[in-house]
């Protein structure tokens, strides 16, 4: 054997040990592979997770909509030229620049490819969301330009339809079908108003109260052309809605209001919350609501470097709202028991206040020859459930360290739907007892006052029934 092979045969066993062996004869990390291997690994566990996932109107195998499933599959047919530019990625390489030859290293690679992420993805996008002020809203009660309200705090707007068809909100703002603002002499309009548990955003538009109500009113009453336009909206109070039937709904010349209230002004009891700022105020001034993440961020202290990307925030909610959400669905059937700080009794003083713009609200409706039907407040709590299922009240009236007990629950939504009843007889207005009509059971409820479809469906039939059975549209 020649020295120079020799030495060459000498120079590959040593680079061969040095890759695989510590000098002390531990095996060392191939970085190389291992690298391949999460690189695989990530883009499978993501590739996975999208395809495991409903749309909310599925069009192609029951699953995805057509946008949908063309992102997905451009992802799927992706797979081997990643693998192939992973591979490239790991390799030394030169490229010749006139008469220069500049050597990539495996990180001066991924230094190019950060480099065209942010200058040539992440900073035209962010620029353009930006200039067109356009900022992910998942949920209607989600502030934004489009649907800030200066006394309402948030209002509905067609603005949400863009990320959630099934919400079907007018032009007007309602969830409804497109209306006429002034009325036709023809049409019987009818108005659900509340907060979340009348706008209920968990079903989709078909399958919303207002919606079912309206074909089995249409099919009762064939003669009559009928309007029944959900004004529900999230986070709304008695004062909200009485701000907003005085400033907008009696616009619309309604024949028939149907209101309910309670869970929302009784929250408004608890204070200092995340939504909330000081001690309780009458007036409910005290309460920020949707305002809140904003006026927080604008007068707390702020971190010396902070960053807000929009273009992140449509990321990270892509992710959460897609990602393996039918695994995410099926453990939210069977949560975990869960009781989020302690338990403490608490007496619910807004109570007062409740009557106050309730009553307000009532006289108003009536004294414009308006047909009104006050409803209470239905609700899940029950003493032999489980106290962890009260997961929403332990979210939205918690100081960080205590939460109201299920008993002060019980008993202080009891308190605002007996002032309810109270009203309407004093004022003498129709008065139906939603509580003692749903059964408080999952099957009914996806959270302590929430509806689930066969909620809506059974609250629909609920008002239907009185209506007809009291002859109301008939006068």
């Amino acid at each position: 054997m020649s020295k120079e092979k020799k030495t060459k045969s000498i120079s590959s066993i040593k680079k061969s040990l040095s890759m695989r062996l510590h000098p002390r004869g531990v095996k060392l990390i191939d970085y190389k592979n291992l690298f391949r291997v999460i690189s695989f690994n990530l883009y499978f566990f993501f590739v996975l997770g999208l395809i495991l996932h409903t749309s909310s109107n599925p069009q192609i195998f029951g699953k995805y909509t057509i946008k949908y499933f063309i992102i997905l599959s451009i992802l799927i047919l992706l797979f081997t030229p990643f693998l192939k530019l992973i591979n490239y990625t790991l390799k030394t390489s030169q490229i010749k620049l006139v008469n220069k030859k500049i050597t990539l290293t495996p990180f001066k690679k991924i230094f190019v490819y950060f480099l065209i992420l942010v200058f040539f993805i992440f900073l035209p996008l962010e620029t353009f969301l930006r200039a067109k002020n356009i900022r992910y809203a998942k949920v209607p009660a989600t502030l934004s330009i489009t649907n800030f309200h200066p006394f309402l705090q948030h209002q509905l707007t067609p603005f949400v339809n863009k990320y959630n068809k099934e919400m079907h909100v007018n032009s007007y703002g309602f969830r409804a079908e497109e209306i006429q603002k002034e009325k036709p002499k023809e049409i019987y309009r009818i108005f659900l108003m509340g907060g979340s548990t009348v706008l209920n955003v968990a079903v989709p538009y078909e399958k919303n109260i207002a919606r079912i109500l309206e074909k089995m009113l249409t099919k009762q009453y064939p003669d009559k052309k009928i309007e029944v336009i959900n004004a529900g909206n999230e986070g709304y109070t008695s004062e909200h809605t009485l701000i907003d039937y005085l400033f907008k709904v009696k616009d619309f010349n309604p024949d028939l209001i149907i209101v309910w209230h309670g869970i929302n002004d009784m929250t408004y009891s608890c204070t200092p919350t995340y939504q909330s700022y000081g001690e309780y105020k009458p007036d409910y001034s005290h309460f920020l609501g949707a305002l809140s993440q904003v006026m927080f961020e604008r007068y707390q202290p702020k971190p010396l470097i902070s960053v807000n990307l929009i273009s992140g925030d449509f990321l990270l909610e892509f992710l959460q709202n897609n990602l393996y959400s039918d695994a995410m669905s099926l453990l939210n059937k069977n949560p975990k028991k869960r009781l989020l700080t302690k338990p403490i009794d608490k007496q619910f003083v807004s109570v007062v206040s409740y009557k106050r713009n309730m009553t307000s609200l009532a006289k108003n409706i009536t004294s414009d020859n308006t047909k009104l039907i006050l409803a209470n407040q239905p609700y899940l709590y029950n003493q032999k459930l489980d106290k962890s299922v009260d997961w929403y009240m332990q979210g939205v009236c918690s100081d960080g360290k205590a939460h109201p007990t299920l008993a002060s629950l019980i008993t202080g939504i009891n308190e605002f739907n007996q002032t309810t009843e109270e009203i309407s007889k004093e004022q003498e207005i129709s008065f139906i007892n939603l509580e003692s009509k749903i059964p408080k059971s999952l099957e009914y409820f996806v959270d302590d006052v929430h509806f689930t479809e066969k909620g809506n469906q059974l609250t629909a039939k609920i008002l239907y029934e009185y209506i007809v059975n009291g002859s109301i549209m008939n006068h």
